[in-house]
């Protein structure tokens, strides 16, 4: 943005033409700002446009268009409800789009919200000045509202009007801004994410919002605000995403190390811990405030960024098959007590607030206070086993979690559960992402069957990010396939591992390169002699001995890894693991 003015570029700072080679070359996909407020200047494009059009919110003193203070300084806004604002809109959308081909567009301050409380009346007007400093809430005039009167209630006794436009400016159709005033960001989500996916041929347009109503979800994303760099601020993040996930809007997440005020190495490295898991993983920055770049913090920083980071990657097609599940319908990033209703322990504050579930299969125990490397967490009726490591812990239990810098943050998978992993090595770029992936299963016992099994899903897809490839796949057909292992009591030395598509249509061949098939509670008996074999059978009924590259075996842990050879899974098929 030039001056934090919508739809411009600063040229003094950035050349077009060479951000377009950047993107082009890095494979790097650009987000566009917008903010709410059109800044009033003659010479502006945006400005001039609305006032053709007749598309900005009108004072009910006046009768002419609401003037308020953005961080563009003197602002009109635009009446979402006239029947030129879509068209507004797209032509501006589309200028921008000219200058850095955008591939989402990110709208904020759209409550919509601004620097001083209603508006601007005419005498306070100077036009001489028309940037955010010249005007200070102490220095105006309140401008009263008979509406307010007809309020039979005010939510926190605060001003309705606060920091937002004044409650009786008037829409088209003679509606108020107390009418309309929650359905604002919805309408602007509606319109940018009909644009995106127009101007892009996208089936899946990518529009965050900082607003949103009910509804919102099916038209765009959101981000939780602006918040602070606190220790406060990053504990509340995890029930805010939980209400979101409820309001329909699964794909939301937080500023990472905080937006207003400044940061601190350690509240840093534990918010890119906790935050490289929510479903959405960002940065920002207040202008005042010091950069919040991870390397100004130092190597600490830095070392858990890119473990925390590695980590997301590794999980990143589980999030993509937990969406797809969902299809907008479920929760992603959820409270302990949507698995465990039963239990009075997950009601508690700190069990609520400070534990999340990814799934159903994965339990996340975050650090959340200042100077201390451990957090005492509790572990519901199950077997978790922690998901890199294997170590087992029985519920229901507290237990101390100690997470020392820079390692990753604690997941933990649940008995019963297959949690497909993703090959990160040297990758740096989601398009660089292979087909090589890992299971780690972690087997429940079932006496009354007597066997132990566990089961999950995987996404028959070649390429994650081809947003056509998806909505053939998993849209229009059905691209999960269902994985499902178990180990009877009758050879409890041998391991079976068997794919199902829930659609027969699905084409799984060559989209899933299974290299490692790592074992939780196998209860077997192995020793530091103990050998595999491994053995594929197709679904034609060929059978091929698979190399083994590497065996683990952990005796006393019920842990086992085994590396094998490059495996292109097909659907109706299955892998015997036998130890001998």
């Amino acid at each position: 943005m030039n001056r934090n003015v919508d739809f411009t570029f600063d040229r003094m700072r950035f050349s077009s033409g060479d951000l377009n080679d950047v993107l082009r070359s890095e494979s790097l996909q650009f987000v566009s700002n917008v903010n709410f407020g059109i800044s009033i200047d003659e010479n502006y494009y945006a400005y001039k446009l609305g006032k053709k059009r007749n598309v900005f919110l009108k004072s009910s003193e006046t009768g002419k268009p609401l003037v308020g203070v953005t961080w563009q300084g003197l602002s009109n806004f635009v009446d979402i409800l006239h029947p030129n604002a879509t068209k507004y809109y797209f032509e501006l959308f589309e200028q921008l789009f000219q200058k850095v081909p955008y591939h989402g567009i990110w709208l904020s301050d759209n409550e919509p919200s601004q620097l001083i409380d209603g508006e601007l009346g005419l005498d306070e007007l100077d036009t001489s000045c028309a940037a955010a400093h010249c005007y200070k809430q102490e220095n105006l005039k309140p401008k009263s509202s008979s509406m307010v009167n007809k309020i039979p209630y005010i939510p926190g006794n605060n001003p309705l009007d606060e920091r937002t436009l004044s409650i009786d400016a008037v829409h088209y159709g003679n509606i108020t801004e107390l009418e309309f005033h929650n359905f604002v960001g919805f309408m602007q989500t509606y319109i940018a994410h009909e644009f995106t996916k127009n101007i892009e041929n996208v089936n899946f347009p990518l529009v965050f919002s900082r607003s949103t109503a009910y509804g919102s979800g099916r038209w765009g994303f959101h981000w939780t605000g602006s918040n602070s760099a606190t220790w406060e601020s990053m504990r509340d993040s995890i029930p805010s995403i939980f209400s979101f996930n409820l309001f329909g809007i699964p794909f939301t997440g937080a500023n990472i190390c905080g937006y207003a005020r400044n940061s601190t190495s350690e509240l840093c490295a534990r918010w890119i811990q906790l935050g490289s898991l929510y479903p959405v993983a960002k940065i920002d920055n207040i202008f005042n405030a010091e950069s919040k770049e991870l390397y100004n913090f130092g190597d600490l920083v830095v070392q858990t960024a890119q473990e925390a980071l590695r980590m997301r990657y590794s999980l990143l097609k589980y999030y993509y098959s937990l969406f797809i599940q969902s299809n907008g319908t479920g929760t992603i990033f959820r409270p302990l007590f949507f698995e465990f209703p039963d239990d009075p322990v997950v009601y508690e504050d700190k069990v609520m607030n400070e534990q999340f579930l990814l799934g159903k299969d994965l339990m996340v125990t975050p650090i959340l206070h200042p100077g201390t490397n451990s957090t005492r967490a509790y572990f519901p009726a199950s077997v978790w086993y922690r998901l890199y490591t294997g170590e087992a812990i029985y519920g229901p239990c507290w237990q101390d979690v100690v997470n020392e810098l820079p390692e990753r943050i604690h997941l933990y998978i649940k008995e019963g559960s297959i949690v497909q992993t993703q090959n990160v090595i040297g990758i740096t770029r989601t398009w660089e992402m292979n087909q090589k992936y890992g299971l780690v299963i972690a087997l429940h016992e079932n006496s009354e069957l007597d066997k132990q099994f566990a089961q999950g899903h995987i996404l028959a897809v070649s390429d994650h990010l081809s947003d056509e490839g998806v909505y053939d796949n998993c849209i229009l057909s059905d691209c999960q396939v269902n994985v499902y292992a178990e180990v009877t009591k009758a050879d409890q030395q041998l391991f079976r591992l068997q794919f199902q598509s829930l659609d027969p249509r699905t084409k799984f061949n060559k989209h899933f390169n299974l290299k490692k098939i790592t074992i939780y509670g196998w209860e077997t008996n192995v020793s530091d002699q103990t050998q595999a074999e491994v053995n594929y059978h197709s679904a034609d009924g060929t059978v091929q001995t698979l190399k083994v590259k590497h065996l683990l075996t952990f005796p006393n842990e019920r842990k086992i890894k085994v590396h094998i050879e490059d495996l292109f899974i097909e659907s109706s098929s299955f892998i015997e693991v036998r130890l001998v």
